[in-house]
């Protein structure tokens, strides 16, 4: 009889306690549940008012747990983050890519810039002082080193073979923008006649087609058309950000804006599309690339190892992260090509858009100082500290 009595006390004592913590779950289960078996054994010792209250208290607590537990995982379900789903880009198989070495040179300066045309046959390097453009099978097809004229920027190459450069003439006191092919200046143009802080440009663009010039001056973006020996500016743009990169789309329509959060897509008449804040994936967005076989945007954040895909309404088609820690990627048609370290050395590798690594290639140095590509990653450049720069073919 005491031991009932002593049993039935407890469990009136645990389940009052269970009541008033039940909010816990822990509380409510762990407390109502010890509490219902003592008033039972109460119940059974002859102690049935002692065993009644028991289980009345006891049951409270384990319901009011139970109900406490049940509304947490509603709510857990109901804040569960929806993964993006796409459709619209077929997924690339990492055994179907191999790139093979075309050519190596070894060059009297490191490369500190390079270029790659669209189609792929030719390589624009900055070497030093030296300006040399090669064929796709190596052969060097011109070399300019004058002492007077310092390319300060190498901006791009035509399917031609023309290469685009800013550069500083010493004995004029200018910065000009030229076109060299075969070695000589084929077209060039003071800027200092036509943009306001022309030394300060920080980010510059070509259309594919030589016809346009997309420059940052002075906070603006100036949109220009080449017409013989000079640039007419059409249109103006202020972007949010100070020190934006700047894309022009293969067939000229879009130019596309990336900055620090802000990306931005305009017309070719300078007519906003939209204007979008994605600080929410990143900060620090790389270079806009346009893909070549498709209607979409690519770019990549500076913080964090995330590659966004977007189309040209302004809308998140995939993210993409990436495996490793890279620099330098660029985005082409299903593929990302950038810089990563292994075992303390850089080394050049290929992603899918799962963000798997398909591809991995090492230079005879430690260090890759540059990458570049065709429009479709079918040919890829790459310089490193070991004074070479290496050509790579996509095989079929």
């Amino acid at each position: 009889m005491k031991e009932g009595l002593v049993a039935g006390v407890v469990a009136i004592f645990l389940g009052m306690l269970a009541i008033f913590i039940g909010w816990t779950i822990i509380g409510g289960l762990g407390l109502g549940i010890p509490a219902l078996l003592l008033a039972m054994r109460s119940y059974r010792k002859g102690h049935r008012l002692l065993g009644v209250f028991g289980i009345i208290f006891s049951c409270v607590g384990i319901i009011e747990g139970l109900a406490i537990a049940g509304i947490v995982g509603f709510l857990s379900i109901l804040t569960m983050p929806t993964r993006i789903e796409v459709t619209t880009t077929p997924t690339v198989k990492a055994e179907t890519f191999k790139w093979k070495l075309l050519w190596e040179k070894r060059l009297n300066d490191t490369a500190y810039q390079i270029k790659v045309s669209p189609n792929g046959k030719f390589v624009s390097v900055k070497a030093g002082r030296q300006l040399l453009v090669f064929s796709r099978d190596g052969n060097i097809s011109y070399n300019v080193d004058d002492g007077i004229t310092f390319v300060t920027k190498l901006i791009s190459i035509s399917d031609e073979g023309e290469s685009w450069i800013l550069r500083s003439q010493f004995q004029k006191g200018s910065t000009e923008l030229a076109i060299v092919k075969n070695g000589k200046a084929i077209w060039v143009v003071d800027l200092w006649k036509i943009l306001t802080f022309p030394a300060h440009v920080s980010s510059i663009a070509i259309s594919q087609d030589g016809e346009y010039v997309v420059a940052l001056d002075g906070g603006w973006i100036h949109f220009s058309r080449r017409e013989n020996n000079s640039l007419v500016i059409l249109w103006k743009f202020k972007p949010i950000e100070t020190l934006p990169k700047i894309a022009i789309s293969g067939d000229n329509r879009y130019i596309c804006i990336s900055g620090i959060k802000w990306v931005a897509l305009l017309d070719k008449q300078g007519k906003l599309i939209w204007e979008k804040d994605f600080s929410l994936y990143g900060a620090h967005w790389s270079p806009p690339y346009f893909i070549s076989n498709s209607n979409l945007i690519g770019i990549s954040s500076g913080t964090n190892d995330l590659v966004l895909i977007i189309d040209l309404e302004g809308q998140l088609i995939r993210k993409i992260r990436l495996k490793d820690d890279v620099s330098s990627p660029i985005v082409v048609n299903n593929l990302i090509i950038g810089v990563t370290r292994i075992n303390g050395t850089k080394v050049l590798r290929v992603y899918d858009w799962e963000g798997k690594p398909i591809y991995t290639f090492k230079t005879k140095g430690n260090d890759i100082i540059a990458i570049a590509s065709s429009l479709d990653g079918k040919y890829i450049a790459v310089s490193d500290n070991a004074l070479r720069v290496y050509f790579l073919e996509k095989e079929d």
